[in-house]
């Protein structure tokens, strides 16, 4: 999900938080996102079963989590290419 729609969205993870409760967040910006967020896809899926015993709730969350890793690959492939061709260094 992108930042605003977290933020707009009163039942979003986020806004649904505790305001005491710990958070990590990762972003598109840290190539990893994508791996980091594919293994909590997968133990999710594990610690559920697998996908076939997942009720519709939990598919759900399971789809959008690895939506979210390949959005944040997109992105970063995006904004990666748009650095090179600004500068003309791969750094």
């Amino acid at each position: 999900m992108k930042k605003r729609d977290e933020i707009a969205n009163r039942d979003s993870c986020l806004n649904r938080a505790a305001d005491d409760e710990p958070l990590f967040v990762l972003r598109a910006h840290d190539p990893r996102m994508s791996t980091v967020v594919r293994m909590w896809a997968d133990e999710y899926a594990d610690d559920k079963g697998g996908v076939a015993k997942m009720d519709a709730r939990e598919l759900a969350k399971y789809n959008d989590a690895l939506a979210a890793a390949r959005e944040a690959e997109n992105w970063h492939r995006e904004h990666r290419l748009r650095e090179i061709d600004a500068t003309g260094v791969r750094s």
